[in-house]
């Protein structure tokens, strides 16, 4: 199939360009500071402060064979979900694919990202930055889609969650509220069952809520059947 509907597939592409002097492949004020990695870095942190949901699903990362090992090093230690994958013209064509077939296509200001997000779906979301130099590559995308958004916009907060609740379900409980634990079969489990705790969050990656227990140090991850809301009389099952 084109793209797998049973998982969140997220694409980013740094363009190594962006990052380096086209001349001698080194880093340059100009390039480094006003279209350099610091813009992408922008991205992934004002992606992340908004939605740190999607920085627990694998993210392929696409760049160039001199995109230094210090520098995808130094991306991973922050956002260790990333895999970075240094393209040749021989993988360009599987590249394109992978980038195109993604649900969340983070871009650079390139043709080769243009290309790609026109190869995805129209309920994928594309995030471009901010430098204006974006907008002439993806004008084309917002002619005829309303899948395009700059980094930082409301928009795309709002379709980013809107993509989660489609491939996921909207989830029955939002974090700080009270759960009562019941239906657990297991040794381990049934110590639990009776216990109440506060949900810290819904992991979509593997369909559990993640709960805080006074007495437990960690949180537990349970499946939604076995939660029932404090104060109601029969437990929320997650659609």
């Amino acid at each position: 199939p084109w793209r797998d509907n049973s998982q969140l597939r997220i694409s980013m592409h740094i363009r190594r360009g962006d990052t380096a002097n086209k001349a001698t492949g080194e880093a340059s004020e100009r390039w480094a500071h006003k279209y350099g990695l610091p813009i992408y870095e922008e991205m992934l942190d004002t992606l992340h402060n908004a939605m740190p949901e999607l920085f627990h699903f694998r993210i392929d990362v696409f760049t160039e064979p001199n995109f230094s090992y210090a520098e995808s090093n130094s991306l991973k230690t922050r956002f260790p979900t990333m895999e970075f994958h240094r393209g040749t013209p021989k993988t360009m064509l599987q590249d394109l694919r992978l980038m195109g077939t993604s649900d969340v296509f983070i871009s650079s200001a390139s043709y080769f990202s243009a290309f790609a997000g026109y190869l995805t779906q129209t309920d994928s979301v594309i995030v471009m930055g901010t430098p204006a130099c974006y907008q002439g590559y993806f004008a084309e995308h917002s002619k005829f889609c309303d899948n395009v958004f700059t980094i930082g916009e409301p928009k795309l907060v709002a379709a980013l969650q809107e993509l989660l609740f489609r491939k996921f379900g909207k989830p029955a409980y939002k974090a700080g509220d009270k759960v009562c634990i019941c239906g657990l079969t297991s040794d381990a489990g049934q110590s639990l069952n009776g216990q109440e705790g506060v949900i810290v969050r819904y992991a979509f990656e593997v369909a559990r809520y993640e709960v805080s227990l006074a007495a437990q140090a960690n949180t537990k991850a349970l499946k939604p059947d076995n939660l029932q809301l404090v104060g109601s009389a029969e437990s929320t099952v997650q659609s």
